[in-house]
């Protein structure tokens, strides 16, 4: 039973498309700093996922790699922001918004907000630390 990944310090770049999707006991992910690379659905319907740290590496994220994962606060430790293939959560709707925070370094929200940033659609979602 598969229940927390720690890719700190491990020699991976790429996590591929649907890598672990469906890990539904996996409740902790730390992408290390050799991680640049997380693929589309990497990680949807991994229900039970709370708690992501991405790496200062990662330099994109596919379309839904968080894809039904509610409640899952993702930890960004980088200076730089990664580009979204997409959506990387669940989409929004009116009657059952998906839940989730996105921690991000204080003195780094500014690039997150930033006009030309994918990550402005979950401007709502930011939590400053």
């Amino acid at each position: 039973m598969l229940s927390a990944i720690n890719l700190d310090g491990v020699n991976l770049e790429t996590i591929g498309q649907g890598a672990f999707t469906g890990c539904v006991m996996l409740s902790e992910l730390t992408l290390g700093t050799k991680v640049s690379f997380v693929g589309a659905s990497a990680f949807a319907g991994c229900y039970g996922l709370d708690n992501v740290t991405v790496g200062e590496n990662v330099a994109f994220i596919g379309a839904r790699a968080f894809d039904h994962c509610e409640g899952i606060v993702l930890t960004m430790t980088g200076t730089t922001v990664p580009k979204l293939g997409g959506r990387i959560f669940s989409e929004e709707n009116s009657e059952n918004p998906p839940q989730f925070t996105i921690r991000i370094p204080a003195s780094y929200t500014i690039n997150y907000v930033d006009e030309n940033s994918d990550w402005r659609v979950y401007a709502g979602h930011f939590q400053e630390y």
